[in-house]
């Protein structure tokens, strides 16, 4: 029987160290240990929630705080931080889930559209009282599709003015 010899580890030249001898990669908690002690703070711990949600109401919602911008995760995030500050405030937790339910009951839309509409009203009260305590004389519609008309006359003829002044027109 013939036996093989074993052959040793081939020195690289002018090194006097073998080829398979490699220097030792550090370790992540070694790097961990050492940002900690160079007073860098860790990060908390965070967890994954996945909740079920009707596709229209979640791209409703998206788009409802992208306006505002804010990403839904952010949202989610203000909610729990909100329960988590009042946790020995449930009346505070409630008050803002039943004004969140109502909200939802009477048609998200509906009252936004409703607020607009009274926003508007007011508006045009101040513009009315504007011009009565300056003796300014205006007709100005009763009806309030005339009423829009009409200041959307006059928000145009601003325009046409501004872009004239500057050369544009």
């Amino acid at each position: 029987m013939a036996t093989a010899a074993l052959e040793k580890p081939k020195k690289a030249k002018g090194t006097g160290k073998s080829q398979t001898q490699r220097k030792p990669v550090p370790k992540r908690a070694t790097a961990k240990k050492s940002a900690l002690r160079a007073g860098t703070p860790s990060r908390p711990k965070t967890v994954q929630m996945n909740v079920r949600i009707d596709e229209a109401t979640k791209e409703a919602g998206d788009a409802a705080f992208a306006r505002i911008g804010l990403t839904p995760s952010q949202a989610v995030r203000m909610v729990w931080e909100f329960a988590a500050q009042h946790v020995n405030d449930p009346e505070a937790l409630r008050s803002l889930l039943d004004k969140l339910n109502k909200n939802q009951e009477n048609g998200s839309a509906s009252s936004e559209q409703t607020r607009r509409v009274e926003a508007l009203h007011e508006g045009w009260a101040l513009i009315d009282n504007f011009r009565k305590e300056h003796d300014l004389i205006c007709t100005v519609p009763e009806d309030d599709d005339e009423r829009m008309a009409y200041y959307e006359q006059l928000r145009e003829e601003a325009l046409q003015e501004r872009l004239e002044e500057r050369g544009l027109l």
